[in-house]
Formats: C-alpha cells, structure tokens, sequence
C-alpha cells in the first residue's frame, strides 16, 4: 500500500511540474519582449484602459483609489 501511495504521488508531482512549464507551444508565435515573455506589444499611442477588479473597502479602497489616481494623472502628464 506504502509503495502504490508513493507511485500516486509522485505522478501528482509529476503532472505538477509538467503543467507548471513556460514552455509553451504558443510562446513562439508572440513577439519577445526584453524581459523574455512572449506577448504582442502594441505600439499604439492611443490611451489603453485598465479594468483593476479588487475586493478593497472602507479605507483600504479609499488608499487605493488615490494610488490609481494618483498614476493614471501621471500618466496624462508623460502622454503630452
């Protein structure tokens, strides 16, 4: 029984590190960024928008919307 536990759970972590690899199929398609990942750059100068989804209130969302205020109002002044 001790042997069939150990097989099971070394296919478990098996299976782990296999799904948790960076090598995509997909990752050559993409265009390399600097920092190594693979995803399109878009070199548009059109404004992006973000949708940022939390689970913050009371004076903890109140901190962080002035943080998001605070760089989106940066953001306008390095855009000019």
């Amino acid at each position: 029984m001790k042997k069939m536990w150990l097989a099971l759970m070394l296919l478990f972590f098996a299976l782990i590190a296999v799904g948790c690899n960076s090598n995509d199929a997909d990752a050559s398609e993409g265009e390399e960024t600097s920092n190594g990942s693979s995803e399109e750059v878009d070199s548009s100068e059109e404004k992006q928008t973000v949708t940022f989804w939390h689970a913050m209130g009371g004076a903890a969302q109140e901190a962080l919307n002035k943080i998001v205020d605070d760089y989106n109002q940066s953001q306008d002044k390095n855009s000019g």
